[in-house]
């Protein structure tokens, strides 16, 4: 059965509680494993990629942002 992925960091506790509310998936140790993006409350889904770019922004260099 095919799966569809998205690779976030979820470090700080109000991310927890989005992921609680996000709906129907699995998870991995980085990595939000679903079915169908209908599995998903896609509200609670933009929260937790904004909040994922904050966390990456302000943890890791990236040399495009030079």
């Amino acid at each position: 059965k095919a799966e569809f992925s998205l690779y976030v960091s979820a470090p700080e506790n109000d991310d927890k509680a989005l992921l609680e509310k996000l709906g129907k998936f699995k998870m991995g140790k980085a990595c939000i494993y679903f079915k169908k993006l209908e599995d998903l409350d896609l509200g609670v889904l933009e929260q937790l990629c904004k909040s994922t770019i904050k966390y990456v922004n302000k943890h890791y260099e990236c040399p495009c942002r030079n």
